[in-house]
């Protein structure tokens, strides 16, 4: 009798157990919040305002809607998608590069398309997904002309989880019944899974473009779909050495300055690449100056060098914001370039372009682009000259000109320049600093390590700091005839000395082997030095056997 009246107690405290959990549910459910949050709060959009969902993550910047389909705005995609869609104000065009060749997409003829690859409205440019999908390894769906217009973006081709609803329930905006509803999910439909991690509460996509919470056990029949990448990324060909690069810049000013290269070269040993100072852009049009010679290449070539042209923008004529954003000068530009190749048989063109403002940055790297598809065409390298690498200056494209030009090269000089504090050209932690910033952006057998020939004798005298730049060689004069005792410094990588009011940091062959292992050691694609005859012999014998 006791046994059973135990059994009994333990049933009934069982079903009390039961009718509780049931109830507690049930006042759960009563207590649900049963508001519906509006789509246009939803993804923040009104009127043809587009929401764009990347990769499941509301953006900030908004599409617009035409015609029941959306457009993206031309930055928002050029930041996350793809930047090589290029909008030329000056030409009214819509420019994409290839490796081999450039599209032009003119505005007019856009306009009056009915699904045109681009729309401008309000002054901004927007692209249509298609379009940037036919360029671009992404998956999109579109859902406009509803109440709230949105388009889901991804380029994560990971496998993901479908799962089906077994009873009806809401989908929420949050991991509580307290948060508000965003649409009723019936039972039977099936949902993707994009967080599950949650005990209780999983975040789930609609095959209708609606994201959010759902408790766990309303899910079942979970499985897993594969996506496929279907999209062909275009192939850039490089044109790479198969030996290291040692490079060194011959400044010509005029046609004497090409006759004295020869001896010059004679003091040299292991130059395989000599780039002359020959071209200068000379107006906004793009015109240039030159003084190349077929002759100097001719002799350059007798002795197994190869010839890489340099052009610069150093004219104060120019505005290089204002040349590099005008597809007319650009075009010129790299017209009278290709011509001077073929004229003379030039191997290369080195391109030095500096003191480029932040704004110009995006013009900059299409101008390399555009020109890059020349020189591919052409059988010409393609190199570029690059300030020191610092996180201010990534504005300059490394990453795309390593993608499209055949090498990068990282000047690791001018620390301290004319017109700053005293100090070191370029500390070995200097060049440090940058190689290992480049190297994040650029392959290592494409980045060439710029060293400098020259170093600065400073001159600090009644709080006045001034300076003269000096070859290394005109450096070691001025030691020696001012019997400047000189110390290694550690932390600079360098010799340095004092007389009276005047300081020098030391360029010489134990530094410049210095730089030259930290490009070994990195396994770079070469090393470059400005400039040919600032030297002393015996800075070969350490540059030589790279």
């Amino acid at each position: 009798m006791k046994k059973f009246i135990t059994i009994l107690v333990v049933l009934v405290l069982l079903a009390g157990c039961v009718f509780g959990f049931v109830v507690f549910e049930k006042r759960q459910e009563i207590a649900a919040n049963k508001d519906v949050i509006p789509q246009s709060e939803l993804f923040d959009v009104t009127g043809d305002e587009v929401a764009i969902i990347y990769n499941f993550s509301l953006q900030t910047e908004k599409g617009t809607c035409v015609r029941e389909k959306a457009y993206l705005p031309i930055d928002w995609v050029n930041n996350y998608l793809n930047d090589k869609f290029y909008w030329d104000t000056s030409a009214n065009k819509l420019i994409y590069t290839l490796p081999e060749e450039i599209l032009y997409f003119d505005a007019s003829s856009e306009s009056s398309s009915n699904s045109p690859r681009f729309i401008i409205s309000g002054n901004k440019v927007y692209l249509s997904p298609e379009f940037v999908a036919a360029h671009t390894a992404i998956t999109f769906n579109d859902f406009c002309g509803g109440e709230a217009n949105r388009i889901f973006i991804n380029d994560n081709f990971d496998a993901y989880n479908i799962a089906s609803i077994k009873k009806d329930t809401a989908l929420r905006t949050g991991e509580s019944l307290q948060q508000r509803i965003i649409i009723d999910l019936p039972k039977g439909q099936s949902v993707r899974i994009l967080k599950d991690d949650s005990s209780e509460w999983a975040r789930v996509l609609t095959d209708t473009g609606f994201s959010g919470y759902i408790e766990q056990k309303y899910l079942d029949e979970y499985h897993s779909v594969e996506q496929v990448n279907t999209f062909t990324e275009p192939v850039y060909t490089h044109l790479l050495s198969d030996e290291k690069i040692i490079l060194v810049w011959h400044q010509t000013t005029n046609a004497e300055a090409n006759a004295a290269v020869g001896s010059l070269l004679d003091a040299t040993t292991g130059v395989n690449i000599l780039s002359p100072t020959w071209f200068s852009v000379t107006d906004n049009n793009g015109s240039i100056s030159s003084i190349a010679e077929e002759s100097y290449v001719s002799s350059a070539h007798d002795r197994g060098l190869k010839v890489w042209a340099l052009v610069d923008n150093f004219s104060d004529s120019i505005n290089t914001t204002t040349l590099l954003s005008n597809l007319n000068a650009r075009t010129n530009l790299i017209n009278q370039l290709i011509t001077e190749v073929n004229r003379c048989g030039i191997d290369g063109i080195n391109v030095d372009f500096e003191r480029l403002e932040e704004s110009c940055g995006t013009h900059f790297v299409e101008f390399i682009r555009e020109l890059s598809v020349s020189c591919r065409l052409n059988g010409t390298v393609l190199s570029i000259d690059n300030p020191n690498a610092e996180l201010f200056s990534l504005y300059y494209g490394r990453s795309a000109q390593a993608e499209c030009a055949d090498y990068v090269i990282n000047m690791g000089y001018d620390e301290h320049y004319a017109g700053g504090d005293a100090g070191s050209v370029a500390s070995i932690g200097f060049e440090e600093e940058g190689i290992n910033l480049c190297l994040t952006e650029v392959p290592a057998n494409q980045l060439i390590s710029g060293i400098p020939f020259y170093t600065r004798i400073w001159t600090i005298k009644d709080a006045r700091t001034e300076s003269t730049a000096l070859g290394i060689s005109d450096a070691q004069q001025w030691i020696n005839d001012n019997h400047v005792p000189l110390q290694w410094k550690e932390d600079v990588g360098q010799n340095y000395g004092h007389s009276g009011d005047s300081y020098i940091w030391m360029e010489d062959a134990e530094s410049i082997a210095l730089k030259v292992k930290l490009a070994k050691d990195n396994n770079l694609a070469g090393i470059a030095a400005w400039k040919l005859g600032m030297e002393t012999p015996e800075i070969w014998e350490v540059i030589a056997p790279y």
